[in-house]
């Protein structure tokens, strides 16, 4: 009897073959796939746009925009040159200085003589208190002289005493008492013309004063009224600018609206390139699959329609919106700079 035992050897056969049924639809669809690849079917590109045109409307804003930014540019142009003029100078207009030119010519030379101080000077220095120097006044006292004079030789005449010595001594007398009564009378009169003219002379000087004052005060408040105008011009100006930058803003929205479309055009130009230049590979690719049972009959693509970017100045408007909703008219500058940027990039 033996010692050793004995070994047993299996043996496992597999066998590849395919279903009769099985192997049909292989060769069915395969023959389907190869049709498809030899008749160049699998990977048609979309030759088509798919770029979204701007509406009428939107055409139509962006030409009002333009024309309107035209429109408004001589004014805004004008107020804005105006304005840095304004601020770069005295703050005066023609008229102010002309008048200030006037106030000067008052305030240096109110305390000059006036015409009136020149026509009172004769009588308020005294110069007619000599009546004799008065021709009419002598005049008429002479004819009052002779008056009297006849009056007393006619009394005297009648008494038959014309020429006598009591004649010539009531004669001097009478005649004599109605001159120095006229020119006492005449001497007070001037006396008081005298004291009317240096008092008229004094209110001539104390006006002239108060209209150098007067002057002084009104150069001054003209001066500062300058100061301001000045002064206003220059903070106004970062506004005045904005306003001339905002007609450029218009024309920078409506080119950037426009190179977006071109851009969108030619994107969409380079896709289909791009789509062409695949379409042998990824046809390869698909009857490899389907060849090696990782494809199917089935398939596609997705296209992504180009819409318009959001317009940078509907952009600016609306960040103006929000920001005058938020902050006021500062807010709004904030707000529309903050829109338009952002559209931007």
């Amino acid at each position: 009897m033996s010692g050793g035992g004995s070994k047993t050897q299996s043996t496992t056969t597999s066998s590849a073959d395919i279903p009769a049924n099985v192997q049909g639809a292989m060769d069915s669809s395969l023959g389907k796939a190869q049709s498809l690849f030899n008749n160049n079917q699998i990977a048609t590109p979309y030759t088509g746009s798919t770029v979204v045109p701007y509406s009428e409307n939107t055409m139509a804003g962006m030409w009002r925009s333009l024309n309107t930014a035209d429109q408004a540019r001589p004014g805004v142009q004008a107020a804005f040159d105006r304005t840095a003029a304004l601020g770069n100078s005295d703050g005066l207009n023609d008229g102010q200085r002309t008048a200030l030119g006037s106030l000067s010519s008052i305030m240096n030379g109110a305390n000059g003589t006036s015409n009136a101080e020149s026509n009172l000077g004769f009588w308020a220095n005294g110069g007619a208190l000599d009546g004799s120097k008065n021709p009419y006044f002598s005049a008429v006292v002479d004819r009052a002289s002779e008056g009297a004079r006849d009056a007393v030789n006619m009394n005297f005449a009648g008494a038959g005493r014309y020429g006598s010595g009591a004649n010539q001594q009531i004669l001097a007398r009478e005649v004599g008492d109605l001159q120095n009564r006229a020119y006492a009378g005449q001497y007070n009169n001037e006396v008081a013309n005298m004291f009317s003219a240096n008092q008229q002379m004094d209110s001539q000087r104390q006006q002239g004063i108060a209209n150098q004052m007067q002057a002084a005060g009104d150069m001054f408040n003209g001066y500062q009224q300058g100061t301001q105008n000045a002064a206003g011009a220059r903070a106004a100006l970062p506004g005045a600018y904005q306003a001339l930058q905002g007609l450029n803003n218009a024309q920078f929205s409506v080119g950037s609206m426009w190179e977006d479309l071109n851009a969108r055009q030619m994107n969409d130009q380079l896709r289909v390139w791009q789509e062409q230049q695949q379409q042998p590979m990824t046809s390869v690719e698909w009857l490899n699959g389907i060849a090696g049972g990782n494809g199917a009959l089935t398939g596609g693509q997705t296209q992504t329609i180009q819409t318009p970017k959001t317009s940078p100045f509907m952009a600016g408007l609306g960040g103006a919106a929000t920001g005058f909703g938020v902050g006021g008219p500062i807010g709004a500058a904030i707000g529309g700079g903050a829109g338009l940027l952002g559209s931007l990039f």
